[in-house]
């Protein structure tokens, strides 16, 4: 029997799920409305519909099914996580409001600070204390843990983290604590800082533990009736998440580090630009993912995408950075946009223009939908302007109205600004391109990179349809819109190998570092990403490690990752360890120092297996007649020469590798559009991918 995978990604607004046959690589797609009060049955209902539609037997789904989900950010977003408790070292309760005691905006005279999952009167003081160095200065007082035990039981938490001062050098305290909370409470789910991150920064690590249990009972239940369901529907392949880093974990993990998958759908969509960008011969990217609900973009250098462990969620300000509570995780590096088909066009207080971050969401969804939404979306404004064909929606699944999108822009926009539908419509669609471009822009002028070396792959449902604005406004020239680019995230899922994390915290100076402490150290991580890979079905000889250290200049506050050799680190390798760090420092910063002595502080380990065989299925076609994928022309507005012209209208599916055309010209999938403007010329690759060279870049 063929054997088949399948990939499910729950976005914002759609749930896309892909299934591909292991022997010939052909893909199939569905994609549904996602359910937000119970994201499960929108994947299961979307892999039911891709089974029928595809003719392909539950029971050969034998090897795998991988998903990505929004369930952990939804939840710490809409705080709707468990009833958590936080067990720490005696003069610590309040450190989740210390913070770093930073202002992310120092203008705002009303400034709000991201409240704690915690509230204060269930954060538990013990005394207990390990120096930095492990050694114990106060012995754990147990008597004092069993009265904050009783104390949380009356409480009837449902979740505890324990996170106490220097347990990531010494976990002991920890894990008796944990020991005792488990046995007086059985039923409730316990996190250990020493487990989820062994890292120095007391507040980052707290703030982590606490995110961790106020997601995992939810998660626990999601996972495990998200295995049940889709056994139920005859899948024996196992249930596998991709994590925020780009990896694949079981299920199993996953359900003790929920927090480690906070990204993990737009992680799949930067792997599946890395896949798509190695068969189009392109290792320098930027991907840009634009869904239903935000817009991603992230840099690929040399066919690796960008990662950092800096991260926040449950932002006050979502697109303000330091607004959030921090999140110490690997995570593939991406700035996000509040612009997606859903963001909704509004005037602001001062009468000008405004589009997003609020989105209209699955539900109720653009007005266009007929889905009882009122408010103008992006959608509306790009289906006025001609972008969409309101019969091939969803290749024709799901009919648009777009009398209804009219009205909704000249009653909220049009009218109180005294311009016409079409002008509001243009104004929309213009003011998301620039808010895009300019995040970008930033995100790798941070990167030290500049864009114009770089061509760019268009996903997402509404990614092909705003690329071209995007790219022109960051002089890229180069654009790639992959077969099936409405679903590329959930194929980027079938992409991913198993890969696990590790840290552990050692500040050293290089020339006074412990070799012998740090060999144990390095060989502790890797026996268990070993253990956890073994768990997913890897052999222990197909496991690769790689090292890396987070580094500084003796005195500075805050660190760069740097890569560091393989295997066992010795004195012979200080001075490669010292020229890593000049290099990466250099590269980010134009400029390096090479008086002033160097020290690492945190050492990682990333353990992986061997990437599923995944190839694209290359495309014959015995009828090469353009006119044959020719579905006829219909009137686009270009806002470059600020006029309708008659596109022609293809059918993606009916190109043949080495077609050739210019716009004005718009391809149509099924879940996606891909817009040429005048001048703009296309080559058909032999994937079906259109490689897109564009006429000039705005000034």
């Amino acid at each position: 029997m063929t054997s088949y995978r399948i990939g499910f990604d729950v976005g914002g607004t759609f749930t896309d799920s892909v299934v591909i046959n292991e022997e010939t690589s052909e893909i199939g797609i569905a994609k549904v409305l996602t359910t937000p009060e119970d994201p499960s049955l929108g994947v299961l209902s979307g892999v039911k519909t891709l089974l029928e539609n595809n003719a392909v037997p539950p029971a050969a789904v034998s090897k795998a099914v991988t998903g990505g989900t929004t369930l952990i950010t939804n939840a710490l977003i809409e705080r709707k996580g468990a009833h958590t408790a936080l067990i720490t070292s005696k003069g610590f309760r309040d450190i989740l409001e210390l913070g770093r005691e930073a202002r992310y905006d120092i203008y705002d005279l009303f400034l709000r600070m991201p409240e704690p999952f915690v509230p204060r009167n269930l954060r538990m003081e013990v005394t207990e204390r390990i120096l930095k160095d492990g050694s114990v200065l106060e012995a754990l007082d147990e008597e004092e843990v069993h009265s904050r035990i009783d104390q949380l039981i009356e409480e009837k938490i449902e979740s505890i983290a324990i996170c106490l001062m220097h347990a990531y050098i010494n976990s002991a305290h920890e894990r008796r604590i944990g020991e005792m909370v488990r046995k007086r409470m059985p039923d409730v789910s316990v996190t250990l800082s020493s487990d989820v991150i062994p890292e120095i920064r007391e507040y980052e690590r707290t703030s982590t533990t606490v995110a961790n249990a106020y997601v995992q009972p939810l998660t626990d239940r999601h996972f495990r009736k998200l295995a049940d369901g889709l056994a139920d529907l005859g899948i024996k392949g196992e249930l596998f998440l991709m994590q925020s880093n780009g990896g694949i974990v079981t299920a199993n993990t996953a359900r003790e580090f929920p927090i480690k998958l906070t990204e993990s759908g737009p992680a799949a969509g930067a792997l599946a630009a890395v896949f798509y960008g190695q068969h189009v011969d392109l290792q320098n990217l930027i991907s840009f993912d634009m869904g239903g609900t935000t817009a991603k973009a992230c840099i690929i250098d040399e066919g690796q995408p960008t990662r950092t462990t800096d991260f926040e969620v449950a932002r006050v300000h979502r697109f303000k950075k330091g607004s959030g509570l921090p999140i110490k995780i690997s995570v593939i590096d991406m700035i996000e946009i509040g612009a997606g088909g859903g963001s909704i066009a509004y005037i602001d207080d001062m009468g000008l223009l405004k589009v997003g971050p609020k989105s209209a969401g699955a539900v109720p969804g653009p007005t266009c939908y007929g889905r009882d939404g009122t408010e103008p979306t992006v959608t509306d404004a790009d289906l006025v302007l001609g972008f969409l064909d309101p019969d091939y929606f969803l290749g024709g699944t799901m009919v648009l109205d777009k009398e209804a999108a009219e009205k909704a822009i000249h009653d909220k926009i049009a009218k109180p600004l005294g311009i016409s539908t079409l002008e509001a419509a243009r104004g929309i669609h213009e003011i998301v391109n620039q808010n895009m471009a300019t995040a970008a822009k930033i995100h790798v002028a941070e990167h030290g990179k500049d864009p114009r070396n770089y061509a760019m792959v268009a996903f997402g449902g509404a990614g092909p349809v705003h690329v071209r604005g995007v790219a022109k406004r960051l002089y890229v020239n180069i654009i790639v819109s992959p077969l099936a680019a409405g679903v590329m995230s959930a194929v980027g899922l079938l992409t991913a190998p198993p890969a696990v994390d590790f840290v552990r915290s050692y500040i050293t100076r290089l020339e006074n570092i412990d070799w012998s402490k740090l060999a144990v150290m390095y060989e502790e991580m890797k026996e268990k990403g070993l253990a956890t890979l073994q768990e997913a079905g890897i052999a222990p000889e197909d496991v690769f490690f790689t090292q890396t250290a987070d580094m500084r200049y003796a005195g500075q506050g805050y660190e760069i990752e740097v890569p560091v050799p393989n295997g066992k680190l010795s004195a012979s390798t200080v001075d490669e360890l010292r020229n890593s760090f000049y290099q990466t420092y250099e590269a980010l910063f134009d400029r390096k120092v090479s008086d002033v002595p160097v020290e690492a502080v945190n050492w990682r380990l990333t353990a992986s297996g061997p990437a599923p065989e995944a190839e694209m299925n290359v495309h014959t076609s015995e009828v090469q007649n353009l006119d044959a994928a020719l579905k006829g022309s219909r009137q686009v507005y270009y806002p470059d020469v600020e006029d309708f012209l008659a596109a022609s209208v293809y059918d993606h599916y009916k190109l043949y590798p080495g077609a050739e055309f210019s716009g004005p010209a718009i391809v149509e999938q099924r879940e996606s559009t891909t817009v040429l403007g005048p001048g703009d010329s296309v080559r058909v690759d032999p994937y079906l991918n259109l490689i897109i060279e564009l006429k000039g870049a705005a000034s």
